[in-house]
């Protein structure tokens, strides 16, 4: 394995194939899903020469925490599907590798087990929270989430609602071939395992959810799905300690924009927004160390790996292919940070990209340049 592709191509083999559809699938005609990564190619690099990079550190901090490269794992649900260990085995490979953990409300392990299975008692891990519509039931929770330990909530909200993921409800459709027409055409539920395992979520909340959230945790708190500069000012207004660019990997709204895109976005229109009391990450399409760099260099503090996770869990590697995964990673992070001429995380900036293309996309937006 010498690049995540060679995860994922082993994946497609190795996962079932009602748990391939389930990860692997996007919503309707999966554009957003491709177009995530499409927009890394979209910015061009621009090398220096003759500078002193020898020595490269890709440590940065996230939310405070430590972390040997600027990435965390994103709260990826349902583990077990890629081996059998589920989000222990992410929580152990992180933590050899020095990189953060974002844990899902769906995942496949408890969260004590999860916690336990960590490198140190030291070992920061995040929690990924999707809000309930008994909000009592998110309430208890956060306070079972904060006895393990966590360090950070992050609150999810761009899927009020399923989005229609046409492979995943194929895979179910066709483990239920007994059921009759009538039963099928009478019945206006999704189906596939995200309709069947977030039915629980609150289509009903607002901005106003972040001032709850605040009453009821002291914890650091992130949201998680701004997919346009006006919701990023928004959550910056609102005075949260982190926004993630994310259109949750193109799965709820396809063609939704990239977030890539939204970066660039923000960098036009809200550019008071960077470099404050806000950090800004962004996840969707990340493949290679470059894609990294692009997204730091236009302001982001790290990155979330998602659905490499785990794909580099399954063939039975579990935390050894998180680990093989975080390596390849800080590779090719640490030969493009010395290719554009920065020995530090916080050298990178915008006047080592050519945007030009990206832009273009943003001038064919609803945003006038």
């Amino acid at each position: 394995m010498v690049s995540l592709a060679d995860f994922e191509k082993m994946a497609s083999v190795h996962m079932s194939p009602t748990a391939w559809a389930y990860v692997a699938s996007g919503a309707d005609d999966e554009i957003s899903c491709r177009e995530n990564a499409k927009a890394y190619s979209k910015i061009f690099l621009r090398p220096r020469v003759l500078r002193d990079v020898q020595a490269v550190d890709c440590s940065t901090t996230i939310l405070g925490q430590k972390s040997s490269l600027p990435i965390y794992t994103s709260p990826v649900g349902f583990g077990k599907m890629a081996h059998p260990d589920g989000e222990c085995a992410i929580a152990s490979g992180v933590g050899k590798e020095g990189v953060i953990q974002v844990v899902n409300t769906v995942s496949s392990m408890p969260i004590e087990q999860i916690m336990q299975s960590r490198v140190d008692t030291e070992q920061p891990v995040f929690w990924q929270l999707y809000a309930d519509r008994d909000l009592e039931k998110s309430v208890a929770f956060v306070r079972r989430v904060e006895r393990t330990g966590v360090k950070a909530i992050w609150l999810t909200v761009d899927s009020p609602v399923v989005g229609k993921r046409e492979r995943d409800e194929r895979s179910a459709a066709s483990s239920n071939v007994i059921e009759t027409m009538d039963e099928i055409v009478g019945s206006e539920k999704a189906t596939g395992l995200a309709a069947a395992n977030t039915g629980f979520i609150n289509a009903g909340i607002d901005w106003s959810i972040v001032d709850w959230l605040r009453s009821i945790t002291k914890l650091p708190i992130v949201i998680k799905g701004i997919q346009c500069h006006e919701d990023a000012a928004m959550a910056f207004e609102h005075k949260v300690d982190g926004i993630v660019l994310s259109n949750h990997g193109g799965r709820s709204q396809d063609t939704a924009q990239p977030p890539l895109l939204t970066l660039l976005e923000i960098n036009k229109f809200a550019p008071q927004i960077l470099g404050k009391n806000m950090e800004v990450f962004v996840d969707g399409g990340v493949r290679r160390g470059t894609d990294i760099i692009k997204a730091l260099a236009l302001g982001a503090t790290a990155v979330g790996i998602g659905r490499p996770t785990l794909f580099s869990m399954a063939g039975g590697f579990g935390s050894y292919g998180v680990r093989r995964m975080i390596q390849i990673l800080r590779r090719e992070v640490q030969i493009n940070m010395a290719m554009v001429g920065a020995r530090k995380v916080g050298e990178l900036d915008s006047s080592m990209l050519n945007t030009r293309q990206l832009e273009h996309m943003l001038s064919m937006g609803c945003c006038k340049l």
